[in-house]
């Protein structure tokens, strides 16, 4: 139990110092405009046929349902269970938002259908910390501010602020890929009372692999013929990022059949933290 306590408090330091470095370092960068972003210039592409724009985020409304439904009958922990099921809402309400988006067609609608996901994403990443450091990550309080993340980097990166003077979308973009801070951190190797490390990496490469696509924004829509861009297949990356931890969750025991050990191995996690 000392050598689990001593890596707890390791990896807790480690992340500390990796989050206040990338946030050291977008503070040097600078504002970021949307103009900087490849998915948020002009384009003289013709837009997106709504009937794409619809279908392409069908997949993602699928997996939140998925993710929802598995996290209501196989999570056992109360506190993960909850911060499960409000992830998975805001995957659904990104999955709406986008449909929305694709009926709508306007770059305001493009920027807020974004925060949900990006609320989604944290909460995610909050999960992943409880499942292994401590379950704090995932109190009411935690919880709370990851809801908030989302519409607060979403006022930065409509309005910015008086000590900008313009949009700056630094704190979305922080947000969205934040679990990529988590990759090179010990934590991994740590006891989890949740998913194993596998399932969360395939989940990781999957939303990697949708961030990759939106930076390609214009050598995809080359690619394609011009047919459509990265950005717009971004949801199909995002729905197997999670329907990978949907069907990682719908593997567990239910929570009526998990055994009676496990509320022990969480009070044992639970003390070592």
């Amino acid at each position: 139990m000392p050598s689990l306590q001593l890596s707890t408090r390791c990896a807790l330091v480690l992340l500390c110092a990796t989050l206040l470095a990338s946030v050291a370092g977008l503070l040097a960068l600078g504002p970021v405009g949307p103009g900087a972003l490849p998915w948020t210039r002009a384009s003289d592409a013709p837009p997106l046929p709504q009937a794409w724009g619809l279908l392409l985020q069908l997949p993602l409304l699928a997996a939140a349902l998925a993710g929802w439904r598995a996290a209501r009958s196989a999570v056992a922990d109360a506190a993960l269970r909850r911060a499960w099921l409000l992830a998975f809402a805001l995957v659904g309400l990104a999955a709406l938002a986008g449909i929305a988006q694709a009926v709508a067609a306007d770059a305001v609608g493009g920027l807020l259908a974004r925060l949900p996901g990006a609320s989604a994403i944290a909460l995610l990443s909050l999960i992943f910390l409880a499942e292994r450091l401590h379950p704090a990550w995932v109190a009411p309080a935690a919880l709370g501010l990851g809801l908030a993340s989302g519409p607060l980097a979403g006022a930065l990166a409509l309005f910015g602020g008086p000590w900008l003077g313009m949009a700056d979308l630094r704190m979305l973009l922080w947000l969205e890929h934040l679990p990529l801070l988590l990759a090179p951190l010990g934590v991994w190797g740590l006891r989890s009372r949740g998913l194993g490390g596998g399932d969360w990496l395939l989940a990781l490469a999957a939303l990697a692999a949708a961030w990759l696509l939106g930076w390609a924004d214009d050598t995809v829509r080359q690619a394609l013929g011009g047919l459509v861009g990265g950005a717009a297949l971004q949801p199909l990356l995002l729905a197997a990022a999670a329907g990978r931890l949907a069907w990682a969750l719908g593997r567990q025991p239910s929570a009526a059949e998990a055994p009676a050990g496990a509320s022990q191995r969480s009070t044992s996690l639970n003390t070592a933290g």
